[in-house]
């Protein structure tokens, strides 16, 4: 038996699957628009591409098991492109939360409902219409 989800786990899994639209569709975007993109950020490009060359030539020449500082400081990495609002998402995982919880109160009433039925009708050990013997 599957067991049933929180809320937390449900809008977890839809921020998980935000994600991998996300990179999913990145992986679409070719070079050109890629190169566009960043400079409409303001990066220059080719500066930036000059600085990878002399990061992998310097990978090259350093001898092995000695530490080597990355091009750029990992607290100046942002992302190049803003976080669009998600709303869609918003609403999406608040209609799971509602759907979740109705569905959960209509199988409680349900059940509830049919365990009365189900003790009410047994007039006696031998079930309904039947004198006990």
């Amino acid at each position: 038996m599957a067991t049933k989800r929180t809320p937390e786990e449900v809008w977890n899994h839809l921020e998980q699957e935000a994600a991998e639209d996300e990179i999913e569709q990145g992986a679409l975007v070719g070079v050109a628009q890629a190169e566009k993109e960043l400079a409409e950020a303001g990066f220059d490009v080719e500066a930036e591409r000059e600085k990878a060359r002399a990061w992998v030539r310097e990978l090259q020449n350093t001898p092995a098991g000695q530490s080597l500082k990355p091009p750029v400081a990992l607290s100046h990495i942002r992302s190049l492109r803003p976080r669009p609002p998600r709303p869609v998402i918003l609403w999406i995982a608040a209609v799971v939360v509602v759907l979740v919880l109705g569905a959960e109160w209509l199988s409680l009433t349900i059940s509830a409902r049919n365990g009365r039925r189900a003790g009410a009708s047994h007039e006696g050990a031998g079930g309904p219409g039947r004198p006990a013997e």
